[in-house]
């Protein structure tokens, strides 16, 4: 996705606008090294990984109680 788009408004980016309007748009997770800097690494992508909420729902014992 490019950096800069058309019809963002005042926005400086489309992130920055998904940012500032988080009831328009689905959760942003970012995937940063662990001081918070945006980087993608393995490592990166699976902390990123475990912070959204399908991870939590299919570790969730409710979830696994229907796959039994």
């Amino acid at each position: 996705m490019p950096h800069k788009m058309r019809n963002i408004g005042d926005n400086a980016s489309f992130i920055s606008m998904m940012e500032n309007n988080p009831k328009e748009f689905p959760t942003l997770t970012k995937i940063t090294d662990k001081s918070g800097k945006l980087k993608y690494s393995n490592s990166a992508f699976k902390r990123a990984i475990i912070k959204t909420n399908m991870y939590k729902e299919i570790n969730s014992d409710e979830y696994n109680y229907m796959l039994a």
